[in-house]
């Protein structure tokens, strides 16, 4: 719809918005839920925003930070003052490149991203004391 087409009196078109999003915030949910059971030690606090897909949270007493954007997806793991950005030292990290071929991709679903975030932790969990 263009926003010409949008009739924000007709109550219909905002129970569609309505329901969509508690769906797919549920479908984020179950992912982070198997993650973390995946992963002992891990914490999600927030996911989601679009372009760029970003995650944060903590895992065995550090912060972690995940970015995907440009086709790369980036996991940071270290120390924040806030939680909720890029750890500054990052201690330890993990970079997938090219993951659609799509130099502009940015979101995730909620199966890529518990695909690409499991790799990329898989990757360095070992590492983490």
């Amino acid at each position: 719809m263009t926003e010409k087409e949008i009739d924000l009196d007709n109550a219909s078109s905002l129970v569609v918005i309505e329901e969509v999003t508690p769906t797919i915030r549920s479908r984020f949910d179950e992912v982070e839920a198997r993650l973390e059971k995946a992963f002992p030690g891990l914490e999600v606090k927030s996911s989601g925003n679009g372009c760029p897909f970003q995650a944060s949270g903590k895992y065995k007493d550090y912060d972690f930070y995940l970015r995907y954007r440009w086709d790369s997806a980036r996991l940071t793991i270290g120390i924040t003052e806030d939680g909720h950005h890029v750890p500054d030292p990052v201690l330890w990290a993990a970079v997938k490149h090219d993951i659609t071929g799509d130099e502009y991709s940015g979101d995730f679903s909620p199966e890529e991203y518990e695909k690409y975030f499991s790799e990329l932790l898989n990757e360095i969990k070992d590492k983490v004391i």
